[in-house]
């Protein structure tokens, strides 16, 4: 593949680590625009070290080209990408430019992005600066931040999209709730013949006990909690004073309603919820009538005095039916829609930090589940706390959606490091499911019947790979048995020495066959015979003699086999090793290509090919 090419041209000794300071510069401006000199509107854009990516404008020119500049805020650690002309917005920021023979500026900022730094009110830069970050090849580089760079405009895409989806929901549910609330002056009543009203009672926070109880003021949210409440049941308060004057809430627990008004619907007149709904339709009308200088605030005289629709009991509850399925359906997609949002951002992150880290090191075996975790809980505890408040269906759920999570972050992160390098270093278990072979013997074998692999074939007769067996067994021995289908690697995993206990032949006949015990049964979705042909490998051979344990009989445990480590090349990759392997094997095992010393000749030249096209270079850490 063109990457790991570049990867055996380029650097065939590993990646070379450099310090941040070693391979830019800081920039110093001439011009500084005050915060308070910001502007809305302006020529050019004002960068800080706020987390917006163009905190204001300015007239000023700037003194920057349009070309790649990183913006690191030294207090806030606020990373910036900028290609564009900008004016630098008051002190606390480094302008860094890097050497773009040496590493791209883009390439970069993503491995800054991916440093962390400690917590705190500091100076991050002088921290920051003497960090290590990887510098491959600028080719590799480029095709990093081509992938990193599609991740980033796939979630602008995603936050758009679901941002339009938000307002249209809106907007429907604000539709219809104006259709069902429009007034008919037959049905309509005063507000004072609906409620009742409930005063709130002047307290202050710091005059109270902190509790639970939430205290209704003038604001959109509790202004604090206490340790007591002035109202219980269902109630519908109207905001007093304030900005906020006029925003209408349904409580139906113990509140503290104090700058504000609370009305409780009169009986067989109004429903509390149905009360709710029509007030809150009218919230832009009652904000207008506010008065007075200074606070400005709501009259009960002005509030008693608003006309609203009052339908039949029976036609308040399906108005409150019909209006809490919507409510529900933008409450769930205000919650659902951002967290979304955020797991595909987590998951970018994920999978650029993946990315980088191979760049560094070599390695995706070290990688954590445990951001994916925190994503898959932070989901799964929102989406289960809305359907369910029984804790073993939410331990359940959770431990499913992780474990479904972790299969396709890591399958999705081996493909991704296989576009980029061309390889990827991967645990059998991330690939393959083993499961221990049958309990048939030898005196169990027939003259006709289903076809079987015993383990002590793999030493005399099987070799890499095989479509018809030497030996069957019984329909009753058969129906008993452990199976492999073909596609499967069937492995010897007891031997009297270390050479041969792991013998192995991937079955490539059409039928299912019934396989033996002292074997471990492969089941995977890759080139069977590339598998297998690894399995063969010196690499491979290395790696058993740590697993394998036992004095007379030597013995490897089918589950330690998940934790082998395998260059595993694309499907293509492995198909164009397999093609060149057989043409090896074919020479090697053909009597008529030569007499004896030029067939062992290339069987030696086929294993000295066979580890080559078998063994990656690991980049040194």
């Amino acid at each position: 593949m063109k990457s790991l090419l570049m990867l055996k041209e380029y650097c065939p000794y590993g990646v070379e680590y450099k310090k941040i300071a070693d391979i830019c510069e800081t920039l110093t401006s001439k011009i500084k625009i005050k915060k308070s000199d910001y502007l809305s509107q302006g020529k050019t854009p004002v960068i800080d070290q706020g987390q917006k990516l163009i905190a204001g404008y300015t007239n000023c020119k700037s003194e920057y080209n349009a070309e790649d500049y990183i913006i690191f805020g030294d207090h806030t650690c606020a990373i910036k990408y900028i290609d564009f002309p900008f004016v630098q917005g008051a002190d606390g920021i480094k302008i860094i430019k890097s050497d773009n023979n040496v590493v791209l500026s883009r390439f970069l900022y993503y491995c800054m992005t991916k440093i962390e730094l400690p917590e705190g009110y500091s100076r991050h830069w002088s921290k920051m600066k003497e960090k290590l970050i990887p510098v491959p090849p600028l080719p590799v580089q480029e095709e990093i931040v081509r992938i990193l760079d599609s991740f980033t405009e796939l979630t602008a895409e995603l936050t758009a999209e679901l941002t339009a989806e938000l307002t249209a929901r809106k907007k429907q549910y604000e539709y219809y709730l104006d259709k069902m609330l429009s007034i008919n002056d037959s049905q309509s009543k005063l507000l004072s013949d609906m409620a009742d009203v409930f005063r709130g009672e002047y307290i202050t926070q710091k005059g109270s006990i902190a509790g639970n109880v939430p205290v209704v003021l003038g604001g959109q949210e509790p202004a604090y909690y206490i340790d007591k409440s002035n109202h219980e049941g269902e109630i519908v308060a109207v905001a007093r004073s304030g900005a906020s004057a006029g925003f209408v809430s349904y409580w139906n627990e113990p509140i503290y309603i104090t700058d504000g008004f609370g009305f409780e619907a009169r009986d067989g007149i109004a429903l509390p919820k149905y009360l709710y709904y029509v007030l809150k339709r009218k919230e832009h009308e009652l904000n207008a009538m506010k008065r007075g200088a200074g606070v400005p605030h709501i009259s009960w005289e002005m509030l008693s005095k608003i006309k609203l629709p009052s339908p039949s009991i029976d036609v308040q509850k399906r108005v409150i039916e019909v209006l809490d399925n919507f409510d529900a359906i933008c409450s769930d997609l205000n919650i659902g829609l951002p967290a979304e949002i955020e797991a595909r951002q987590k998951q970018y992150e994920y999978y650029r930090n993946a990315l980088l880290t191979f760049a560094e090191t070599g390695d995706i075996i070290a990688q954590t589940d445990r951001q994916t975790d925190r994503q898959t809980d932070r989901q799964t505890d929102r989406q289960t706390d809305r359907q369910t408040d029984r804790q073993t269906d939410r331990q359940t759920d959770r431990q499913t959606d992780r474990q479904t999570d972790r299969q396709t972050d890591r399958q999705n992160i081996i493909r991704l490091i296989q576009y980029v390098f061309g390889y990827a270093p991967v645990r059998l278990s991330d690939i393959a499911t083993i499961t221990r072979g049958g309990s048939f013997q030898k005196k169990d074998f027939t003259e006709t019947g289903h076809q079987c692999i015993h383990y002590g074939q793999m030493y005399t007769h099987f070799g890499v790979y095989a479509n018809e067996c030497i030996t069957h067994v019984s329909d009753d021995v058969f129906n008993k048995s452990k199976k492999a289908v073909s596609g499967d690697i069937v492995m010897a995993v007891t031997s009297e020495n270390v050479k041969d206990v792991c013998s192995c032949t991937a079955w490539l006949g059409d039928e299912t066959i019934a396989v033996s015990g002292h074997t471990a049964i492969i089941h995977h979705d890759q080139n069977a015979k590339y598998l297998s042909y690894y399995f063969h490998s010196s690499d491979f051979f290395r790696q058993k003699k740590k697993l394998a344990h036992g004095t007379k009989v030597i013995e490897v445990t089918p589950s330690a086999l998940n934790d082998v480590i395998i260059p595993l090349p694309t499907i293509e990759k492995q198909n164009e090793t397999v093609r060149t392997l057989d043409r090896f094997n074919t020479l090697c095992t053909d009597i008529s290509s030569g007499i004896p010393a030029e067939i062992e000749a290339r069987k030696k030249q086929y294993e000295y090919y066979r580890d080559k096209l078998l063994t990656f270079k690991k980049i040194e850490k």
